[in-house]
């Protein structure tokens, strides 16, 4: 688990830091900087691969790509010209790496890359693969693009077992549901799509898809019970977007093959209020039963996930994202002591937020 990182002139992060925990959300106006804080971790992670960073790797990390000076923090009196990231985990060990554009082709990157294991422990020792390398091997960034859901395109990114666009979900679907955790999707998918049965298999054919939209031999068909059997087939391409995004969540956190950590980039996009909040409950839910659940880092559009937040438990953190006037981004906090406060006339934490007119969070 990443349980501490400290980002230096990336982009709008010119000097943040964030206590984590197992189920992680991020809030803020857009153009805030949450984008910035998982990219960062993106960028993180390429810089411990054996051959260095490459902008193709970061694309099929989730991050957005761009020349190495286009991630610096671009302001006119501050920034080193390098962006600096320390991560430490819970067990002490830490690993900093500082990266910036190569002195003699500003195409490439130069990275150093320091890794410091806790005195005595078992990385130290060599027992253990170094510091966050299963962390960071396989992270990216999850941000959902509604075509390839649907499987009319390839996913353009990389991702195993699903793709960071959203590809390979007719692959992972039968995968869980033919598992150990086939039964839990069954019921998950009870609470947020209720009006579907167990999904499936199908054939174009079978789901009346259209011969113009681009597809595989067997397509994702979701069944709506309250539909004729002759007519409830309904192929991911027909189906509702909010399903999509639902069952696509819900599928990422139940496969065997998710990736220790899981950054969701607008998490509740396409997701109405009702049905954000319940599938932000529902995935807080099954980290907090499960130690052996990926750790998540999520950011939301609306304010509704946040009702479903355990605040009182400590493995669940509300971050709020600002961007100064002067440009930077800055990160706090809201504990339970907080949100309380703010709750304190009785309405939802989303209500407060949203009367104030936005959802930046300011202790008095």
């Amino acid at each position: 688990m990443i349980r501490s990182a400290h980002i230096r002139g990336f982009k709008s992060l010119l000097d943040v830091k964030l206590d984590l925990a197992r189920f992680n959300v991020f809030v803020g106006p857009g153009g805030s900087g949450k984008t910035n804080l998982l990219e960062a971790l993106g960028l993180a992670a390429e810089g411990t691969h054996p051959e260095g960073v490459k902008e193709i790797r970061l694309w099929r990390r989730g991050v957005r790509p761009g020349s190495p000076s286009r991630y610096l923090s671009g302001f006119t009196d501050r920034g080193s010209g390098a962006v600096w990231i320390a991560l430490a985990d819970e067990d002490g060990n830490k690993r900093t790496l500082a990266i910036k554009p190569d002195h003699e082709d500003p195409k490439l990157w130069s990275v150093r890359d320091k890794v410091e294991p806790a005195a005595g422990g078992p990385a130290e020792r060599g027992e253990r693969p170094p510091p966050l390398e299963p962390e960071l091997g396989r992270f990216g960034v999850f941000s959902l693009a509604t075509p390839v859901l649907q499987g009319a395109y390839p996913d353009p990114m990389g991702g195993a077992p699903l793709g960071f666009s959203g590809g390979g979900l007719a692959d992972a679907v039968p995968e869980v549901l033919a598992g150990p955790e086939g039964r839990r999707l069954e019921a998950l998918l009870e609470e947020v799509i209720p009006w579907t049965d167990r999904p499936t298999l199908a054939t174009p054919r079978e789901t009346h898809l259209s011969t113009v939209v681009p597809t595989r031999r067997y397509v994702l068909a979701l069944h709506d019970r309250r539909l004729a059997p002759s007519h409830n087939a309904l192929s991911a391409f027909d189906a509702p977007e909010s399903a999509l995004h639902a069952l696509f969540l819900t599928t990422l956190m139940l496969h065997p093959d998710v990736p220790p950590v899981v950054a969701i980039d607008s998490a509740d996009q396409a997701l109405d209020a009702p049905l954000a909040k319940q599938v932000v409950d529902e995935l807080q839910a099954l980290v907090l039963r499960d130690d052996a659940r990926p750790q998540v880092l999520m950011t939301l559009r609306h304010a509704a996930g946040l009702d479903a937040l355990a605040l009182e438990d400590e493995r669940v953190r509300l971050f709020e994202v600002e961007r100064l006037p002067r440009g930077d981004t800055v990160v706090r906090r809201v504990t339970r002591k907080d949100a309380d406060a703010l709750r304190a006339g009785g309405d939802a934490l989303s209500s407060v937020w949203t009367r104030e007119g936005s959802i930046n969070y300011r202790p008095e």
